[in-house]
């Protein structure tokens, strides 16, 4: 039989396969080796597994609205200088304690002020400053559910995207789609994204 190569990160092994026939051509029964030999029909198959890229093992670190509305206020958490997030045309900076006391008060909710364009941008808050504490390539990340494998068919920046254009279209619908998935992404729910 010949070689087979799979793509991995370089190793190889031994495939044990157990080949059974049918009997007289009918699907009576099956048996596992020579008659009355009591011999199996075994074959031994070597596997040459050449290298690639390995999934990424890092997990990104994420935090929920919860969490950045209060840290906020006692500079627990560092940013590079010049770290801004942008926020329906406006600017903050996110390495000034101004900058941090403005974005906390933008994600502080209230009965009042709980529109759906609220709720959205709150979301999107939390999950632009998550992008920024990690490294660049988190943005092209696909967002992939932990529990059932299935994705979501964006990557976070796509997904920071769509949330903006939602926001920009002032369609409540979609304002309730990307709050969702948005929700979901701060609290870790897509692998390599990890939640505290």
């Amino acid at each position: 039989m010949n070689e087979s190569v799979l793509k991995s990160d370089g190793f190889q092994f031994n495939v044990f396969l157990h080949l059974d026939t049918i009997v007289n051509g009918e699907t009576e029964t099956a048996y596992p080796g020579d008659p009355g030999t009591g011999n199996p029909w075994v074959r031994y198959v070597t596997l040459t597994v050449e290298d690639c890229t390995p999934p990424p093992e890092v997990d990104y670190g994420v935090y929920t609205i919860g969490f950045w509305k209060n840290i906020f206020n006692y500079e627990k958490v560092s940013f590079e200088y010049g770290s801004i997030v942008y926020i329906q045309g406006i600017a903050y900076d996110v390495s000034t304690l101004e900058g941090q006391k403005a974005l906390s008060a933008l994600m502080t909710s209230s009965p009042k002020s709980m529109t759906e364009e609220k709720r959205l941008i709150m979301q999107l808050t939390a999950a632009k400053i998550n992008v920024l504490l990690n490294d660049p390539s988190f943005l092209n990340l696909e967002l992939v559910y932990k529990d059932s494998g299935v994705s979501t068919g964006f990557t976070v920046g796509e997904l920071l995207s769509g949330a903006e254009v939602a926001l920009a279209n002032k369609n409540i619908d979609q304002m309730k789609y990307y709050q969702k998935l948005l929700d979901q992404f701060n609290n870790g729910y897509f692998v390599n994204t990890l939640h505290d």
